[in-house]
């Protein structure tokens, strides 16, 4: 069995959603990108058995989670800066192929989160991230850590659900 499917199960096996990504690149390899994603094992065996090449997209709401995607390796990336004086808890943590880090949390299937955190770091949920052992422009994608994703921080900033009037109109 190749590489990359052991990992797309591994990660189907932890009820992680996966699906495949166009070779070499971030780009979704199939019509509907995340919405495909599964933790099937019949399909990821077909999806990487007949393209042993494809990245791994992970969906992040469907399975769960949700990620703090810090370039650090940009000068204007202010991480750092946010940092001081938060605590970061022990969670799985991933370098992406350009150097930037991912740290992965848990959270809650109702949580919402605004899409950026400070300059240079972005808050993924709603999308998906590319995963070990991945690789863009020949760099690869690898875990850090092999810590458990440890439950999304409360200084990470959710988003604020409108609410609706005795009426039923949004306020």
């Amino acid at each position: 069995m190749n590489l990359k499917i052991e990992a797309a199960l591994g990660y189907a096996n932890r009820g992680w959603k996966v699906f495949p990504l166009k070779a070499n690149q971030k780009i979704p390899a199939t019509a509907r990108g995340h919405k495909d994603a599964t933790t099937d094992p019949d399909r990821i065996i077909e999806y990487w058995g007949n393209y042993p090449e494809l990245n791994i997209g992970l969906a992040l709401s469907e399975s769960g989670l949700v990620v703090i995607d810090a370039d650090i390796y940009k000068p204007d990336c202010y991480f750092d800066t946010f940092m001081r004086g938060q605590e970061m808890p022990t969670t799985l943590v991933q370098r992406s192929a350009n150097g930037g880090t991912h740290y992965v949390f848990r959270c809650k299937p109702h949580d919402t989160f605004a899409g950026q955190l400070c300059l240079g770091v972005d808050i993924k949920h709603q999308g998906y991230i590319v995963v070990e052992p991945s690789a863009l422009n020949e760099k690869v994608y690898e875990w850090q850590t092999d810590d458990p994703p440890a439950d999304a921080p409360l200084w990470l900033p959710r988003k604020v659900q409108p609410t609706k009037s005795p009426t039923g109109n949004r306020q």
